[in-house]
């Protein structure tokens, strides 16, 4: 299997689109917030190639991230979770590759915009699904054996 964008549309309903059949509740605290995104992201991720043994570790270094969120700085802090899972995400594809998070920083703001602007929370959802995923598949891992080959994350 791969990265499915729609897999992680899907779970970021959940957390916040109310007319989404299978969304439970708005989260009731920091905490539960910060479990609720990572665990989306960790279940996204759970199928990368190549694959990664350090799905758990990046969901808690995503929420150790998250934790910091203060009232005005959530649009800070949120990218940095997000490449704080890759990072963690990309130690766990060795021994048989090096893997490498994307280099560029998450850039959040086409979702602020397309939320200002009054869009549905399936489309910030499935809007918010294409940037990660975009984003997630800039990262790349390198073959450790001879060819040495690169490949990018999928």
């Amino acid at each position: 299997m791969a990265l499915s964008k729609e897999t992680l549309k899907i779970e970021l309903q959940k957390i916040f689109d109310q007319e989404y059949s299978g969304f439970l509740k708005f989260p009731e605290s920091l905490v539960e917030a910060a479990d609720k995104w990572s665990s989306a992201i960790l279940k996204y991720s759970s199928t990368i190639i190549p694959p990664s043994t350090t799905g758990n570790a990046a969901k808690l270094a995503m929420q150790s991230q998250l934790a910091t969120i203060q009232d005005s700085n959530g649009a800070i802090v949120f990218p940095k979770s997000i490449m704080a899972f890759a990072t963690a995400l990309s130690v766990g594809m060795l021994p048989n590759y090096t893997g490498t998070p994307p280099t560029t920083p998450l850039i959040m703001e086409p979702i602020w915009d397309i939320g200002i602007e009054g869009c549905s929370s399936e489309q910030i959802a499935g809007a918010l699904a294409d940037l990660i995923d975009s984003w997630f598949k800039t990262g790349i891992a390198i073959l450790v054996a001879p060819p040495n080959t690169p490949i990018i994350w999928s």
